[in-house]
Order: C-alpha cells, then structure tokens, then sequence
C-alpha cells in the first residue's frame, strides 16, 4: 500500500469516527439505560429512514440514468 493510501484510509475512518460519535453514540447512550424495549425505536426509526432515503437516491439514479 502507498502512503496515500494509507493516510486516505486514516483520514475517512477519523472522519467516519465524528459520526459514529453524534448520531450513534446518543442511540448506544439510550440503549444502556436500561430499558430494551424503549431503546428499540430510535433503531427502527433509523433503519427505517435510512431504508427510505436509499429507495429514494436509487429512484433518482434510475431517473437520470434513463
């Protein structure tokens, strides 16, 4: 591996680091509060959005790809 390669893989796993860190760590915070149930749906909620907002990029792809 190349040094740039290197120093590419170091700089996207810090940059993915400061997302893990706002949008996860709330989710992991409310899960380890004790009640599972309750810390079921910021998880179905996310899934959920993530799973709409891919059906929708994949329809606008299609869309300009024809």
């Amino acid at each position: 591996m190349s040094t740039l390669e290197v120093g590419s893989a170091f700089l996207m796993g810090l940059m993915g680091s400061v997302h893990c860190t706002t949008m996860c760590g709330p989710i992991a915070a409310v899960l380890c509060r004790g009640d599972r149930q309750q810390g079921l749906w910021p998880h179905i909620g996310r899934l959920a959005s993530y799973t709409g907002l891919g059906a929708l990029a994949g329809s606008a792809g299609m869309a300009v790809q024809r």
